[in-house]
């Protein structure tokens, strides 16, 4: 167990990833993302790699031993574009990007400067965590300040009532030239704003007339006189004739 272990502590990469001329652009921009971003300017593909060998992370694989090398230029180029879409406006980069030098050695033009030589990779990476806590920090304070413009009250000095109120009265005068050719002249009639038309004061004594016709027909009417009732009063009128008579006739005797 003890020489297993020993023969692979002497590997130079134990534990670390391979890069090879195939996924060393990939690796490096993983890197790039996971430490890097979003350092200004935005550094070369030679500095990166130079860090992430730094972070003793990665080494490079036996290929590059022989004749595996990358062009130095087109990589550069790619990897500008990469990291910065303006990049195309340069014809040059374009050029070393999807061109093939005379020369496989060419090295690239001034524009893969990136001002970082010398700078060590804990450097750069505390640069590049200051730039991502202020952009965070940044972002949260536009979120807290539209948060406060949507929920602010609005203050008393600017709320005007004169406005306010003309606004009213636009709707109510609009409301009513809407409300059709009969009732087009409410507005003319010289009534103060708020105060019902003509038209409701006449539809309102209709309605009070109505009413009252209403109530007078459905009061009692006179009540007929029960026939039976009148029989009976003529019955007890001829009953008294009678016994008048009889009175009279008995006295005579």
């Amino acid at each position: 167990m003890r020489e297993a272990y020993n023969r692979q502590s002497d590997s130079l990469g134990f534990n670390k990833v391979q890069l090879t001329p195939r996924n060393i652009r990939n690796e490096v921009f993983k890197f790039y993302r996971e430490h890097l971003h979003p350092l200004k300017p935005s550094p070369s593909f030679k500095h990166c790699l130079m860090w992430a060998l730094q972070s003793q992370q990665f080494t490079l694989n036996w290929q590059f031993d022989f004749t595996h090398q990358l062009n130095y230029a087109a990589v550069e180029a790619n990897w500008r574009l990469a990291l910065d879409a303006s990049a195309a406006d340069n014809a040059n980069i374009v050029f070393a990007a999807a061109f093939a030098p005379e020369k496989r050695g060419t090295p690239p033009g001034d524009w893969h400067i990136d001002h970082y030589n010398g700078v060590d990779f804990h450097t750069v990476c505390l640069s590049a965590m200051d730039q991502r806590e202020d952009a965070n920090n940044a972002q949260m304070e536009d979120m807290l300040n539209q948060e406060r413009r949507s929920t602010a009250p609005i203050p008393p000095d600017e709320f005007d009532l004169t406005n306010t109120f003309g606004l009213f009265d636009g709707l109510y005068a609009d409301s009513a030239h809407a409300s059709g050719t009969e009732h087009a002249s409410d507005d003319a009639d010289g009534r103060p704003p708020g105060m019902q038309p003509a038209y409701r004061d006449e539809e309102a004594m209709h309605q009070a007339e109505r009413e009252e016709d209403d109530e007078f027909d459905s009061a009692d009417a006179p009540r007929e006189r029960n026939r039976y009732v009148d029989d009976e009063a003529v019955c007890d009128d001829d009953d008294d004739d009678h016994d008048d008579d009889d009175d009279d006739g008995s006295s005579q005797d």
